[in-house]
């Protein structure tokens, strides 16, 4: 449960639910696997810790839900520190709704290139055993004996 004189900062206020909730920063880690230094300078406001805007949103939302505080307004309160805006008022994450699944698909060079060269060299390779057999099955049988004689030593040699 949040209490809202919980703290002036976000970085008070994370700091306050989670002794609240009895927890120790390593308790907070094996449970987000957000690194130990990343929470600790979220609790003492030091947001320059983590250099990507996106990860830092992303850590203060996720241990605000881990803490049970709300994320929308650890948020806010991270903008208002940073003094940045959200661009049209509460910062929201329900955007994983809008999102539509996309079908991944086989690269192009495999559709372009790697398939039709594969179609290829079976076709060719069809076609070889094809004219093997033909020569094999037109020798007569006492040639056939010596024809496959002399493949198999050549094979032997080789």
């Amino acid at each position: 449960m949040e209490r809202e004189d919980a703290g002036n900062t976000l970085g008070e206020l994370l700091r306050v639910a989670r002794e609240a909730k009895g927890l120790t920063l390593q308790d907070a880690n094996r449970d987000t696997k957000i690194a130990v230094s990343v929470l600790d300078s979220l609790e003492h406001d030091d947001f320059d810790a983590v250099e990507s805007d996106i990860y830092l949103k992303g850590f203060v939302r996720n241990y605000a839900e881990y803490l049970g505080v709300d994320p929308n307004r650890a948020l806010r309160m991270l903008n208002e520190y940073r003094g940045t805006t959200s661009g049209g008022g509460d910062v929201t994450w329900d955007y994983e709704e809008t999102l539509r699944e996309e079908k991944l698909t086989s690269p192009q060079i495999f559709r372009r290139f790697v398939f039709p060269v594969m179609l290829l060299l079976i076709a060719l390779l069809a076609i070889l055993y094809y004219f093997e057999r033909r020569k094999v099955d037109s020798l007569t049988p006492a040639n056939q004996e010596g024809y496959l004689r002399t493949e198999a030593l050549d094979a032997h040699r080789a």
